[in-house]
């Protein structure tokens, strides 16, 4: 039995230490580092084209995947399951 006391006054102050580096990792973070502008000053860079055009695209097979999928949803399961499938069995380690 006392050594579960020591133990648990171990547990608490494992806790209260905890409690204090988050507090203190929590000002670290929202402080801005020393010397840095703020981020309104920062000028955005040029978007790449061929960025714009590969996201528009994503963005429509994203949209007809959607209208099959609605058209027939027993398909899009089965298909989605298939996939899964197929990318557990090439993950896998063997």
């Amino acid at each position: 039995m006392a050594q579960s006391k020591t133990e648990l006054e171990e547990l608490k102050a494992m806790e209260s230490h905890s409690a204090e580096r988050r507090t203190e990792r929590k000002k670290v973070l929202s402080s801005p580092p020393p010397g840095s502008a703020p981020a309104a000053a920062e000028e955005p860079s040029a978007p790449n084209p061929m960025l714009q055009d590969l996201v528009t695209q994503v963005e429509e097979i994203a949209k007809e995947m959607e209208t099959v999928a609605k058209e027939r949803p027993a398909i899009a399961v089965l298909a989605a399951f298939a996939t899964g499938i197929a990318v557990g069995h090439l993950m896998a380690r063997r």
